[in-house]
């Protein structure tokens, strides 16, 4: 194992207890060493940008979030192009941040180009089609658009249902926030 990887593994631990001062210098230190050690297109860099991002998305630290989010969407772009899944990640990554940053009109544009992509890519009944449904719909409810977000929800829950099963945790998630959708909505 290398020392970047040591590096990301202590972040990712401190990271997952919570404890984001403590992950920061780890995580950096990892992209510094992949920074000097690879080219910047290598994917265990763009991980660590990815990685940062993620870091100051929890720390509420928004504008260094999008930086390195940014920086890891234009090297996946010109590495993998516009329609590679993990292109689909960077969008992703975006638009939650933007959803956290209450910018729903931006949030609403990436999680709809991750739909695009992910359709492309990996067609109508891939569980990660379904979760970008889902994640346009809970935008769309967290906008109080509830007759947009219905829609979403239960092409969601169909995929899933199909695709996973209905014992699946994310098949059980679809049914409930469609029941929190109805309800809030009378």
């Amino acid at each position: 194992m290398d020392a970047a990887s040591c590096q990301n593994i202590l972040g990712s631990f401190y990271f997952g207890k919570g404890d984001y001062k403590t992950a920061e210098p780890y995580h950096k230190k990892a992209l510094e060493i992949r920074k000097k050690a690879l080219v910047e297109e290598h994917p265990d860099y763009v991980s660590s940008l990815n990685n940062l991002g993620n870091l100051y998305r929890r720390m509420s630290d928004y504008k260094s979030a999008e930086l390195y989010y940014q920086e890891a969407l234009v090297i996946r772009k010109k590495v993998l192009g516009e329609g590679h899944p993990n292109y689909a990640l960077s969008l992703h990554s975006l638009a939650f941040l933007y959803e956290d940053m209450d910018d729903y009109k931006l949030a609403e544009n990436y999680f709809g180009q991750v739909l695009e992509v992910r359709k492309k890519a990996l067609g109508e009944e891939h569980p990660d089609y379904a979760s970008s449904l889902y994640n346009l719909g809970l935008l769309y409810s967290a906008k109080g658009d509830y007759k947009t977000a219905e829609p979403y929800h239960k092409k969601a829950l169909e995929i899933r249902k199909k695709v996973l099963g209905e014992k699946h945790p994310n098949y059980v998630t679809s049914l409930n926030d469609i029941g929190v959708l109805y309800r809030r909505n009378g």
